[in-house]
């Protein structure tokens, strides 16, 4: 079974992946009025050019010869004529086209022949169980306001659950989707050990506890985890430590290892407001333990 075969049973068991084509996320009014005043006014430099060209075949016809100022405005409607057909198409494209950056998360398959839930669980599992309306938006490549209305259709049918961050941010949670104590071990040993290592020492460690038949599928899925997932790099730098009053020496060294510690404990966090309360801690505890 693969893994998105997996990630789909994980939250509706037994039920097939049916091929059908992803329906394109509606426009807003705002929108759509903003794709008719986008595909007007192209149109309308499209007709200036038509008429621009028209109007420089009869000079050559009736004079026989363009004057260098005629041949000159004559560009300008063609680049103009070139900006309103791209403008037309732009906005005839805009809302319509299949979430292409969905298609890392699925293999390479065509996102058009994959359902659209099939996606969202893709996403948020590929995030560890739990995600945002902006991260579904960013990976999926659709509109903020249609990641939205996606999670609160999967709260509803009760394949996830909302919760709030302590900055009020809305957090989507697929119980069947979340991340194993197993899982996050398993990322901090492949950050620490790199690739190849890690593999080695997983082979192993299935080996010691067994080999096939036992737990294969959960050993395997830990085995290939460097397919599915790539250790960031530690975004914490010393002067982060340095403006929060840790002076340059093996303190700072010493500081920057506790924050690692901490950030690969807290599942390896990217965002500003994580990272800040990461350095503000780790500053504030190696202080107060008069390490100075």
């Amino acid at each position: 079974m693969s893994d998105r075969e997996q990630s789909r049973e994980l939250v509706h068991p037994g039920e097939t992946d049916v091929a059908a084509p992803a329906a394109p996320p509606p426009l807003g009014l705002g929108r759509q009025i903003g794709r008719a005043a986008v595909a007007l006014t192209g149109a309308g430099f499209a007709l200036m050019t038509g008429m621009g060209i028209l109007g420089g075949l009869i000079d050559l016809v009736t004079k026989g010869h363009l004057t260098s100022d005629a041949v000159f405005i004559l560009f300008i409607y063609i680049g103009a004529g070139i900006g309103g057909v791209s403008m037309m198409r732009w906005a005839f494209r805009l809302g319509h086209a299949p979430p292409d950056g969905a298609r890392r998360h699925l293999g390479g398959a065509p996102p058009s022949a994959v359902p659209v839930q099939q996606l969202l669980l893709a996403v948020a599992r590929d995030h560890g169980g739990r995600v945002t309306a902006a991260e579904v938006a960013a990976a999926m490549t659709i509109e903020p306001t249609y990641a939205l209305r996606m999670l609160d259709e999967a709260t509803q049918a009760g394949d996830a659950r909302m919760l709030f961050s302590p900055e009020g941010i809305a957090i989507y949670e697929f119980p069947g989707l979340l991340a194993s104590k197993d899982d996050a071990q398993a990322r901090q040993l492949l950050y620490r050990l790199g690739e190849d290592p890690y593999r080695d020492r997983l082979m192993l460690a299935w080996a010691r506890a067994g080999g096939i038949g036992n737990g294969a599928a959960r050993w395997h899925d830990l085995a290939t985890l460097p397919q599915r997932w790539s250790a960031p790099k530690f975004p914490l730098r010393a002067a982060d430590f340095i403006s929060r009053g840790i002076a340059e020496g093996p303190a700072l060294g010493h500081v920057l290892t506790l924050a690692e510690d901490a950030w690969l404990a807290a599942d390896f966090p990217l965002e500003a407001s994580a990272l800040a309360a990461i350095a503000d801690h780790t500053a504030a505890l190696f202080t107060r333990d008069h390490r100075l």
